[in-house]
């Protein structure tokens, strides 16, 4: 668990999410299993670009009881807005940030 915590952790160093949670439903399934459905939707900035853009996602939750004590079990997410990305600073010359020509990526956005 300390592993997928410093991951976690490194990417919230690169990234601020400014989000709002929507609970859309919460069942429980047995004494001590509960799953919630949840929305959510703001923004992304990366720090070290600027870059960013809005951000929305449906999620899916499934609790357990542990101990008397709720913990999350399984997690997943799914993005609601698949058409956006995030947005970069383009040049006058085509370029983005890192130098990259802008005007020659394809509707994947990469370089070939």
């Amino acid at each position: 668990m300390g592993e997928l915590r410093k991951a976690y952790d490194a990417v919230f160093k690169t990234i601020k999410l400014t989000v709002k949670f929507n609970v859309a439903e919460v069942v429980e399934m047995a004494l001590n299993w509960v799953f919630a459905r949840t929305n959510s939707a703001g923004t992304i900035k990366v720090h070290a670009t600027g870059a960013g853009g809005p951000e929305a996602n449906q999620e899916l939750f499934l609790f357990q009881k542990i101990d008397g004590a709720w913990k999350i079990a399984r997690y997943c997410f799914s993005i609601t807005n698949p058409g956006t990305r995030l947005r970069t600073k383009r040049t006058n010359d085509g370029h983005d940030e890192s130098g990259r020509d802008s005007r020659s990526r394809g509707a994947g956005g990469s370089q070939n």
